[in-house]
Formats: structure tokens, C-alpha cells, sequence
């Protein structure tokens, strides 16, 4: 196309544009079906290095884009798989950017099936052709902070499973395909750079189990042996929550009581109860044990949160149960509500059967 040529076309854009009742909406809409209009509005659509690739992956002749040709409201947010394909083929960063962008101009209500479809891509990657390796794995556990606090949970037959699972089961079978000495050594590292261990201690502790007898077990088929490097990987993690657990960052992680029960099992003391016992004593400690002690019950009558009492291995729920008392008459309506739900949440958990 001539420079002439050019100016025509984005003068014909920009008139289309203007008679457009919705201009932003207008904009997105051309871009996305029309590459060669792409460049003339400068869309919100990054730009790749290959130019006809980017043209390509929009044609009517895909199948999982085509009907956005024929529709007024195409729909900008789905994932489609030769598009995942090309990202996770530059790398981490720029699928994690791609998920990131995917968010942030989905509307709410759609932005969990964004997140469930993206770690369902990354599952069928690393299950069938590609191989983990430090970096992806990196870049997993760094984006888990986030995925988790999403839960996106769902249900399938009688058992109900959120991104947390999701991202174990991904790593699990990852793992799986590699040599056991390149899956203890690609975990220790991991251990060492991640923010939020969330992950990584519910991986672990389902690998390796507990070492109380009345812990985590490994059953079923899939088992990501660690070989000699088994206690290593424990105590190097222990370490970390135990760190974690002084500086009072524990309560800053996405699922504090993944940590706390992954310390349990991972001692023969009563360390836990004993961190526990001191940090009800602090505000932060206190809010932290009494968000994260209740947890969802489904039920085919109707879903209902209990105080499970195995919580009593790792608290004094009595202890707790009297500092959430107190804290019913807080000024602060937020701490208030929080002991409140514990409370209720205890009373139904101490009238459940075992």
C-alpha cells in the first residue's frame, strides 16, 4: 500500500469510526477482524514481531474466530488455541502478559473462565509436548498468588476444585515426565525465589506426605518421586515458612493454612500450636487465624462453613474462640464481621460428625 493509499484508508477509518454509537467498541471490533486496520487505529492489541502471523490467527478460516465475523458483539476475550500456542511459544512472560490482558478488558462475571480455560491450556502443554523447566516453573509459582486468591471454583460429579488444585495438578504432571533428580532440583530452586508458597506447600506436602502418620498421604496412581532428596526439599521449605511465620509475612500469603498445616506435618513438635498461641495475641494473627479457620462445606441440601475440628492440632480453638468474643464489640466493623463468621462457623463445626 502507497503512502497515498494509506492516508485514504485511515481517513475512511477514521469516518467509519465517527459514525460509529460506540467508538471505543467500534475500534476494538475492526482491529480484531480486519488486520490491516489494526495499524490505521492503533489498537489495544499488542504488536507481534510477525506481522502475518498476527493476521493469520484472525481469519474467517479459523474456526474458533470465524463466527466473530458474523457477529455484533464479537467476543474479545475468548481463549483461542493457536493464539496460546504462539505466546507460550515466546515464553513465560509473554503468556502470563497475554492472561493479564485477557483480564483486564473482560467484564467480571467472565474473567473466572478466563482464568480455569488459561491453566487448562498450560495442563495440556506441559501433559503432552513440552518439557518444564526453571523458568516456566518460576513463572507458575510467581502468577499463583493471584490464581489462587481467584479461587474460580467448580464442580465436577461430587467433588468440587478451585485453581489452587488446578495449578497442583499442572505442576504434578509436569513434574511427572522429568528425571527425579531435575524434579528435586527445579522445586529447591523454586523454593528459594518464591513470594507465596501457597503452591508449592500443597505440591510438596502431597508428594512427599507428612511425617506424622495421620497426615497428607500419596494415593492413586500419579506420585512425583524426589528420590534421596525428599527430607532436603522439606526442610529447605520449612525453613522458609518458619521465616515467613516470625517476620508475620505468613498471613500475607494466599492460603496461610496450607502453611501452617504443611509446619504441622512437617515437625514432631508443637511449634505450630505455639506460633498459633502468640499471634491470636496480635491483631494481624489474630484476623489472619480467624479468616482462614472456617472453610466451605458442600452439602446437596445446602453449602455451609464449619470450624473443621482437626483445627484444634494446630490452635487453641477454645483460645480463639474467647479472642472472637472480644472482638464482636470492635469499632472496626470489618474485625467485627470476621469474628462473627468464625464464630457461627465454630458453633457448626463443633455439632459436625466424624
Amino acid at each position: 500500500m502507497s503512502d497515498e493509499e494509506k492516508k485514504r484508508f485511515d481517513r475512511l477509518i477514521e469516518t467509519g469510526l465517527s459514525l460509529a454509537k460506540n467508538r471505543e467498541g467500534a475500534r476494538h471490533a475492526l482491529a480484531f477482524l480486519f488486520p490491516k486496520a489494526e495499524k490505521s487505529i492503533h489498537t489495544y492489541l499488542p504488536p507481534d514481531a510477525d506481522v502475518n502471523i498476527r493476521r493469520i490467527k484472525r481469519r474467517v478460516s479459523i474456526a474458533e474466530f470465524s463466527e466473530n465475523y458474523f457477529s455484533l458483539s464479537p467476543q474479545l476475550n475468548d481463549w483461542s488455541k493457536p493464539e496460546f500456542e504462539q505466546k507460550f511459544g515466546e515464553g513465560p512472560t509473554e503468556t502470563f502478559e497475554l492472561l493479564a490482558q485477557k483480564i483486564a478488558f473482560a467484564p467480571e462475571e467472565e474473567r473466572p473462565d478466563l482464568r480455569r480455560t488459561f491453566i487448562e491450556l498450560l495442563d495440556a502443554e506441559f501433559s503432552s509436548r513440552a518439557e518444564i523447566n526453571q523458568e516456566w516453573l518460576d513463572a507458575i509459582i510467581n502468577a499463583s498468588q493471584t490464581l489462587i486468591r481467584n479461587k474460580d471454583e467448580e464442580a465436577k460429579f461430587l467433588f468440587h476444585f478451585d485453581n489452587l488444585d488446578r495449578l497442583r495438578w499442572l505442576l504434578q504432571h509436569a513434574l511427572e515426565r522429568l528425571p527425579k533428580e531435575t524434579r528435586a532440583t527445579l522445586i529447591k530452586s523454586a523454593i528459594a525465589g518464591a513470594r507465596d508458597l501457597s503452591l508449592l506447600v500443597d505440591l510438596v506436602r502431597g508428594v512427599i506426605g507428612d511425617l506424622k502418620k495421620e497426615g497428607a498421604k500419596r494415593e492413586g496412581p500419579h506420585r512425583v518421586d524426589l528420590g534421596d532428596e525428599s527430607e532436603a526439599v522439606r526442610s529447605i521449605l520449612l525453613s522458609r515458612v518458619r521465616t515467613l511465620a516470625t517476620s508475620g509475612e505468613i498471613w500475607h500469603q494466599a492460603r496461610p493454612a496450607q502453611l501452617l498445616w504443611f509446619w504441622w506435618g512437617s515437625t514432631e513438635d508443637d511449634e505450630v500450636l505455639q506460633f498459633t498461641s502468640t499471634a491470636m495475641d496480635t491483631r494481624e494473627g489474630l484476623i489472619g487465624l480467624l479468616s482462614n479457620a472456617p472453610s466451605l462445606v458442600r452439602s446437596s441440601e445446602e453449602d455451609y462453613e464449619h470450624v473443621s475440628p482437626t483445627w484444634r492440632k494446630i490452635v487453641d480453638l477454645d483460645q480463639l474462640n474467647a479472642k472472637a468474643e472480644e472482638l464482636l464489640s470492635s469499632t472496626d466493623r470489618s474485625d467485627a464481621a470476621t469474628a462473627e463468621r468464625f464464630i457461627a462457623a465454630l458453633r457448626v463445626g463443633r455439632n459436625d460428625s466424624f
